[in-house]
């Protein structure tokens, strides 16, 4: 079911409720806050506020479907015998675009040089981040792409068209962990540390959100959701 609402609709829209609300992970483990916030938004759905918030968090225009649309565009182009991205659990219901997002991911990881395994904490940080979408826009419109990479972080000096492009944004973030906050997480990958903690790291040093404890328990579970 489509999440989209009409143009000159008031009506409610349960499940893009939930994708924002999901968003918001600031109210995670606070069932009660949660639910408060959720039933304040259901009783009073304004279009003007169902505008400024798909525009603000990027979603409910069924941007999954505007991310496969430019699959072609952006095609992972390398294959591994022993790819990380065909590892992928099938409950996790990946699209294609994502899916080739996530070649792309590790295209770029492993041409740089990288090992499979901080490919795969790589994939579990931008499903994290941004759900895969190269197309995602956060915070008010700062970060962008897989990475979100932020207009005065990770992203500067870069346009949008820039970040929103898979490959660009995945070798920014590479040339980060190569060049920049990497080291610990290229010493833990060396010492065969697991998938889930490299994202952890990664996370950590790397992407490094304000509440990281968050972070971490939600690299674990993006990790178990794509890889078990």
């Amino acid at each position: 079911m489509s999440d989209t609402v009409p143009e000159n609709s008031t009506e409610k829209s349960p499940g893009f409720i939930d994708k924002l609300l999901d968003k918001l992970d600031i109210f995670k483990g606070t069932e009660k806050a949660l639910g408060d916030l959720k039933k304040q938004i259901e009783d009073s759905w304004p279009m003007k506020a169902w505008n400024f918030v798909k525009g603000m968090f990027g979603v409910g225009d069924n941007k999954s479907t505007e991310n496969d649309a430019q699959v072609e565009q952006y095609d992972a182009k390398v294959s591994f015998p022993d790819s990380v991205v065909e590892k992928i659990k099938p409950t996790a219901k990946l699209s294609q675009g994502q899916l080739n997002n996530a070649k792309i991911i590790e295209e770029e990881f492993r041409q740089a040089g990288l090992s499979k395994e901080l490919a795969a904490a790589a994939i579990v940080n931008a499903y994290r981040e941004s759900g895969l979408n190269h197309l995602a826009i956060g915070d008010g419109g700062n970060s962008i792409g897989l990475f979100q990479l932020h207009i005065r972080g990770g992203g500067a000096g870069m346009s949008k068209e820039e970040r929103q492009n898979p490959r660009l944004n995945t070798q920014r973030i590479i040339k980060e962990v190569k060049e920049g906050g990497g080291k610990n997480l290229l010493s833990a990958d060396k010492r065969g540390t697991s998938i889930a903690e490299l994202a952890v790291i990664f996370m950590r040093d790397i992407e490094r959100p304000k509440n990281q404890e968050r972070g971490a328990a939600n690299c674990r579970a993006k990790t178990s959701e794509l890889f078990g």
